[in-house]
């Protein structure tokens, strides 16, 4: 893995350590795999950084299978709590979208709003 990726991977992981504060090894995880568990943590909590960053991984194919649906989801997800990068990957890909792509992210979106209201269920 290049060194500027690397040092991404690891600055996402250090902030969704934070982000959860779950105890974690005392060191950057190896690969992306393990990066994305930590940020899927972070992420199902509604931190909106960490959901942008799982949208990146998503739409990247970073640890995770590439998935342009699930990424526009995770962009959508950050975007609605006023996260500017979110807002603008979400605006990024969307051309790149089907309609129907763009329609069953924006379905994943309500039904995880739904399963996650704020404060807990």
């Amino acid at each position: 893995m290049p060194e500027w990726q690397d040092d991404i991977l690891r600055n996402r992981w250090t902030a969704c350590i934070g982000i959860t504060g779950r105890h974690a090894p005392e060191s950057a995880p190896a690969d992306y795999v393990e990066a994305v568990r930590w940020l899927r943590l972070a992420a199902e909590q509604g931190n909106p950084f960490a959901q942008s960053s799982l949208g990146t991984a998503y739409y990247n194919g970073d640890g995770v299978p590439q998935d342009d649906v699930l990424a526009y989801m995770w962009y959508n997800l950050a975007a609605t709590q006023g996260n500017e990068d979110g807002q603008d990957y979400k605006d990024e890909i969307e051309p790149l979208l089907t309609r129907e792509q763009i329609a069953e992210a924006q379905r994943l979106s309500r039904e995880w709003i739904a399963a996650h209201p704020p404060g807990g269920n």
